[in-house]
């Protein structure tokens, strides 16, 4: 969904989806964690709200000194922040989380609702289903990804139906022609990158 709204929408070519991605899922792990394994016991909930926050920040930072490029040098630029998290992660304990020795990743985080799950409806939800046993938590997972996967399509369509998202496809299209239709092409760009680096972030809850 990011990249659609990034390069099919707005034609900008964007290698960097995993930096926001891994933005989202470090800022969730990190707040989630439990405060024995360098953690700070937030609940998922206010964390994702956090992490999305965050990944518009880094997002509208990206889009102001990134946007008048042309579309090769953006694409180098994203890649160059894939890179940047991808080195950052060896270096694990800056992240104060870990073992401080291998880059094993954000370990012993909450998972959502996995509590409510397994004392009130894991037996109902297996017998709807006619497992013969209690459903296993990932039936939860999938449908929190379903119903999440639901919403983000349904609000990605309407913003490729409304003025703005034709404003995106004719810039993608021709960037001079919009701007000499008196279409703030900068501010849409930078939009775009703020619309599309909160949602990798989002993305980054499932890693």
């Amino acid at each position: 969904f990011s990249l659609n709204i990034h390069t099919g929408m707005t034609g900008l070519v964007n290698f960097g989806v995993i930096f926001f991605v891994a933005v989202g899922a470090i800022i969730v792990g990190v707040l989630t964690a439990p405060s024995d394994n360098f953690g700070y016991d937030w609940d998922i909930i206010p964390a994702i709200v956090v992490a999305v926050i965050f990944g518009s920040i880094f997002g509208w930072l990206l889009a102001y000194p990134t946007a008048r490029l042309r579309m090769d040098y953006f694409a180098i630029v994203t890649i160059s922040l894939g890179e940047i998290v991808r080195i950052s992660m060896r270096a694990e304990p800056l992240l104060r989380a870990g073992t401080g020795t291998t880059a094993i990743g954000i370990q012993m985080y909450n998972l959502p609702l996995e509590h409510w799950w397994e004392s009130s409806m894991d037996d109902h939800v297996g017998k709807w289903l006619g497992l013969g046993e209690a459903a296993p938590y990932t039936v939860l997972l999938a449908a929190i990804a379903l119903i999440s996967f639901l919403l983000v399509w349904i609000t990605i369509e309407m913003i490729q139906s409304s003025p703005w998202g034709r404003i995106l496809r004719a810039i993608r299209e021709d960037e001079e022609v919009t701007m000499h239709h008196g279409h703030n092409v900068f501010q849409s760009k930078a939009m775009s990158c703020l619309l599309y680096t909160s949602d990798a972030a989002d993305e980054g809850l499932g890693v």
